[in-house]
């Protein structure tokens, strides 16, 4: 750190050494002085960050640069500023001749800090639910503290996939800890016993004092209960923690509390690090993490006492036009609803994670509201709800999906996102042949494919209550089925031989011309169809063919190795040499796959074989290295794709 003291010896004395002294580069022993507590790029600097649960500011420059002088005069000399520094930020130094990589990525490492800090404030704060996992819609306030207590399906898978995408890009388990959090509460409390996951839970819920029902009931503490249900040992631990106060903790903005509904009553938000509460409970951080986690589990199992808030069964019939409907009234509030594309969504989530969990390194142990499930019970719950759609809200010989189920089908058919999303949740559950996933894609686009204009319409025709078929071209908390549709069409195509991955690309292009002008226009208004064109862009994905027996720990380990790192531009096919089912599957969606197989000879029974780029290899971390790599030449478009109207 920035030390004081003088040097000896005949050195010039200095005010403050920090650790870029001991580097070699001319940049870094410039600033070697600053009263900024400077780390060279490094792990130290990470794993400080990751303990303290601090951004990175991270300065780039280089020995000759005149303005770097200029920031070092102006900002870095100044105690003030470094005062500032060194309280809110791990600080990291960068001489971009001797580092071009980072240099030249730190734009991606802004954005990636900014993202990581924004994922560890939402999980630390009130919005995430600390006694029993699972994310709150949003937060009433600026320290994401006190939330609009309603828990949504929607919110909750695309919320662990981004968790777990954070793990994959920086090996940091508390987003694998955070996407497990989310799982196990879903599967705890939001799962119907055949496997099909309920819409929501309301925010209100009974306060048996009053008689009435209020918002956020069901997540307060009161100060003699937390005392109470903790007891005088682990209780001053627990309340240092989650900020708990004796007169209640909605006070850090007006805004938490306007009406004055939480006086006296505490919402759980984590003010202090795991470190900071153990050295003040003179505890290790292990010892403290296990109070805490067992703190947590007293907890919900006395909430499980109090009356619980119902599970919503509304339905929103997106693109019918009109006000949202309604909440049903109370004689039918026992009915639970499952909607068809937010368990497309928890299917997709589900399945990423039986695949990258696996990486977490020590496997994950029991942490309440963790479960420490192995990565596979996560499979068979997005098989289990897969399952579910299909016997509940499919029909197979009409192929169209119905909108929700109660106690039966709705009569509402599927809306576009219902297809959108189910297709997606089945290209990542890589089931044993894609053959629903390829029949509800071309169900989606009999039923609501625009020829004229492009993209897919919200709705199918021949509701004679609605006078305009709309389009939705706006990524909102539930992203447009188009956006979701193009990257499903982009994988479809990387999934499928030569002829027909053509008719695939053709339609992916349509569908993203036509939202051509509105991208022009208000980009921002839709960041999930930018990120699919992004891939459309690349031209063919990554394909990575997994040739080995279904379930044997061989195939599973390439599998695995596949997800080791982010890889949205990948495609896996899964081919088994002893089952003609799958591979005569493929053979008619790919024969090239096939062929890349059989040409090796590869037989039932033979270890399993990974190719990428069509070549062979059985070693995992080989699988790891390549996918790790950037994209080779041979995965490029032969020309790019563009947008009508736009320039490159």
């Amino acid at each position: 750190m920035a030390s004081s003291g003088g040097g000896g010896g005949g050195a010039a004395a200095h005010a403050h050494t920090n650790r870029l002294s001991k580097e070699e580069s001319p940049y870094l022993l410039q600033h070697a002085h600053n009263p900024v507590d400077w780390y060279p790029w490094g792990e130290e600097a990470f794993e400080r960050a990751r303990k303290e649960d601090k951004p990175i500011f991270l300065s780039v420059g280089y020995s000759t640069c005149h303005w770097c002088h200029v920031m070092e005069r102006e900002s870095f000399e100044s105690e003030e500023t470094a005062a500032l520094m060194n309280q809110l930020f791990v600080n990291v130094k960068v001489d971009r001749e001797e580092r071009p990589d980072v240099d030249k990525g730190k734009g991606f490492y802004r954005l990636l800090h900014m993202a990581t800090f924004s994922l560890r404030q939402m999980a630390a704060g009130g919005m995430w639910d600390h006694v029993g996992g699972g994310f709150h819609r949003y937060s009433v306030d600026e320290y994401w503290h006190v939330p609009h207590f309603e828990k949504m399906l929607y919110d909750n898978p695309q919320l662990a996939a981004t968790y777990l995408a954070a793990f994959q890009i920086t090996r940091d388990a508390q987003y694998a800890g955070v996407a497990r959090g989310i799982f196990d509460y879903l599967l705890r409390g939001m799962t119907h016993p055949g496997g099909g996951l309920f819409a929501a839970e309301d925010a209100d819920s009974l306060d048996p004092a009053s008689g009435d029902k209020k918002e956020g009931w069901f997540y307060v503490w009161s100060w003699e209960e937390l005392q109470q249900l903790l007891g005088p040992e682990d209780a001053p631990a627990f309340c240092a923690h989650y900020y708990a106060k004796q007169g209640g903790n909605c006070d850090l903005s007006p805004r938490s509390d306007p009406h004055g509904e939480f006086v006296g009553l505490n919402c759980l938000i984590q003010r202090q690090s795991l470190a900071q509460t153990a050295a003040a409970a003179a505890r290790g951080e292990a010892d403290t993490a296990a109070a805490l986690a067992a703190c947590r589990e007293k907890l919900f199992r006395a909430r499980e006492r109090r009356p619980r808030p119902h599970r919503d069964d509304k339905a929103r019939a997106r693109g019918r036009g009109g006000a949202w409907p309604r909440i049903l009234s109370n004689p039918w509030q026992h009915r639970l609803l499952i909607v068809a594309a937010w368990n497309g969504m928890a299917i997709s989530a589900y399945a990423l994670a039986s695949r990258i969990l696996p990486h977490e390194q020590p496997p994950a142990a029991r942490c309440f509201p963790v479960e420490g499930r192995p990565p596979g019970d996560y499979l068979q719950a997005a098989l289990q709800a897969a399952a579910f759609v299909r016997q509940h809200l499919w029909d197979g010989e009409t192929g169209r999906l119905r909108r929700c189920f109660t106690t039966g089908p709705s009569a509402v058919e599927g809306f576009a996102d219902d297809y959108a999303w189910m297709v997606a949740g089945l290209l990542d559950l890589h089931s044993t042949t894609g053959d629903w996933a390829l029949q509800l894609q071309g169900t989606m686009d009999e039923v609501l494919w625009d020829e004229a204009g492009g993209a897919y319409f919200s709705g199918v025709a021949g509701d004679a209550s609605i006078l305009l078929r709309m389009k939705e071209d706006y990524d909102g908390a539930e992203p447009a089925a188009s956006s979701i549709a193009l990257a499903n069409l982009w994988r479809l195509a990387g999934l499928c031989g030569t002829e027909e991955s053509a008719r695939w690309r053709e339609r992916a292009a349509k569908c993203a011309a036509a939202f051509a002008e509105r991208l022009g226009e208000a980009p921002v208004a839709l960041p999930q169809m930018a990120a699919s064109l992004h891939l459309l862009t690349l031209g063919h994905p990554r394909q990575v063919i997994i040739a080995g027996a279904q379930g044997a720990p061989d195939t599973q380990a390439l599998l695995d190795a596949a997800f080791y790192s982010f890889t949205p531009d990948m495609v896996v096919i899964q081919l088994d040499p002893g089952s003609s089912q799958v591979m005569d599957f493929w053979r008619q969606r790919n024969p090239e796959a096939v062929a890349v197989v059989e040409v090796m000879g590869m037989q039932a029974g033979d270890p399993a074989t990974a190719f990428i780029y069509q070549a062979p290899t059985r070693d995992p971390e080989k699988v790891k290295q390549v996918l790790a790599e950037p994209r080779i030449s041979a995965a490029k478009p032969a020309a790019q794709f563009q947008l009508p109207g736009t320039k490159r």
